[in-house]
């Protein structure tokens, strides 16, 4: 790792920066002022890291019910909705058929398009809904099901979830004699 100082021109002040091209980091800052000397962090430059994909989403029910809600997992956000797993409007009022959904990479701008959309008049929501998805049709149909067999299996792990038992295979538990 290189190190550089980094002075500035008001009382001293020091910087150890990393140009090693890695990262663009400052470290530390040591100061100083009229009662002795201080250091103090400086917060860190974010590195990139993993991208991430945020998701605002309109749900709806069997009546007509709109919901719309922001997450950064639409898969997970969605069976949660159907399995009614959380408390709240979409579980008392049966909101659990997803018909829209945008994806971003900022999650400030999801956030502020949910907001947006949420201010909406229902009939400007339902347009841009039929703009995408003109039947209304379940844009998570099958999601969170057990797959069939498929025939390259030589044996069926989930077998028994398949056939409902989970209590394992009946009869006798040891080899014959």
């Amino acid at each position: 790792m290189t190190l550089a100082a980094l002075g500035s021109g008001i009382g001293e002040s020091l910087a150890w920066r990393d140009f090693s091209g890695k990262y663009d980091t400052l470290y530390h800052v040591i100061l100083r002022g009229r009662f002795g000397f201080w250091r103090r962090r400086i917060p860190k430059v974010p590195v990139p890291g993993k991208e991430r994909t945020y998701y605002v989403y309109i749900l709806t029910s069997d009546s007509g019910t709109l919901y719309t809600g922001v997450t950064n997992s639409i898969f997970h956000r969605t069976l949660q909705h159907k399995n009614k797993a959380t408390p709240g409007f979409t579980s008392k009022y049966g909101v659990n058929r997803l018909v829209y959904y945008e994806s971003f990479s900022d999650v400030l701008i999801a956030i502020r398009r949910e907001k947006e959309i949420k201010g909406w008049t229902r009939k400007r929501k339902m347009a841009l809904i039929e703009s995408k998805n003109p039947k209304w049709e379940d844009l998570a149909q099958g999601w969170g099901e057990l797959l069939p067999r498929q025939p390259w299996q030589v044996r069926d792990p989930l077998a028994d979830q398949r056939r409902g038992d989970s209590s394992g295979p009946k009869g006798k538990s040891g080899p014959s004699e």
